[in-house]
């Protein structure tokens, strides 16, 4: 497990993108709450998407290929993960078993050590993507922004 755990770190931190990128997510004031002043109903990381398109002044053609570039990322990720959670699902019904077949834990370990692998090298391939999109300036600007998250949100991310 202690193996595990820096490559774990290591893919949350990565995962941090897809977080500032999260869609938006429509919400609708109750009927009994009328009354009150509109509030910005829109997700948390949606208004932090929008303040950091205006702040690295990103245009609509960077706007449109960082979305799809969003998007072909995250279906990737998700199949990832669904499969790891099914590898991983395997792996405790065999341990719990009375008698685990060595063969089989060390299989489905190592498959879940490739996933993790493939997960880690398709975070760094999307940076390396966003990195094309963006001009050197916004890059920087969009890494000093995104450890300002981190740091603000420490406990949530990183634990």
């Amino acid at each position: 497990m202690k193996r595990i755990a820096p490559s774990a770190a290591l893919l949350l931190l990565f995962l941090f993108m897809g977080v500032l990128c999260a869609k938006d997510v429509a919400r609708t004031p109750s009927d009994t709450n009328q009354n009150l002043p509109q509030k910005d109903y829109r997700s948390i990381d949606q208004v932090d998407v929008d303040k950091l398109t205006k702040d690295l002044n990103i245009t609509a053609e960077q706007k449109g290929k960082l979305d799809s570039e969003k998007r072909r990322h995250r279906e990737k990720m998700k199949s990832l993960q669904k499969a790891l959670r099914s590898k991983r699902s395997k792996l405790t019904e065999e341990l719990d078993k009375p008698l685990s077949d060595s063969a089989t834990i060390t299989s489905l370990s190592a498959e879940m050590k490739k996933m993790i692998s493939e997960m880690i090298d398709e975070r760094l391939d999307s940076i390396m993507k966003i990195k094309e999109i963006l001009t050197p300036e916004q890059y920087k600007q969009f890494v000093e922004k995104k450890n300002e998250f981190m740091a603000k949100h420490k406990r949530k991310y990183i634990q």
